[in-house]
């Protein structure tokens, strides 16, 4: 395998939820844990890396984590989401009515 593969097998290595992120989840309930978890479904939500139900999951994780205390958590998403045009419609709107921070990605980018 050539550098150039390997460094795209670590890539999409680094997107996928591992088993591990899950357990950090259920011992570590940070913000930063969250963003971190945050981070990489997102990444598989955009690249379309999702099957249907994966797809669905994901949204059901967006809905939680839109509501989340935290505001880094909120502006993670924000930010992560603000141009994929498959975003459903109720995320987006709670999105746009949140703090400045938090909506103004999602208005800036929003169709």
């Amino acid at each position: 395998m050539n550098q150039s593969s390997t460094s795209i097998n670590q890539a999409v290595t680094s997107m996928i939820l591992t088993p591990m992120d899950v357990e950090r989840l259920l011992h570590d309930d940070s913000p930063d844990s969250r963003a971190s978890v945050l981070e990489k479904i997102t990444a598989g939500y955009n690249a379309e890396n999702f099957g249907e139900r994966e797809r669905e999951i994901a949204e059901q994780v967006f809905r939680l984590l839109m509501k989340d205390v935290a505001l880094r958590v909120r502006e993670t998403l924000a930010d992560r989401i603000k141009d994929n045009i498959n975003v459903p419609r109720d995320i987006v709107l709670h999105m746009a009515n949140d703090v400045e921070s938090v909506a103004v990605p999602v208005l800036i980018y929003s169709k």
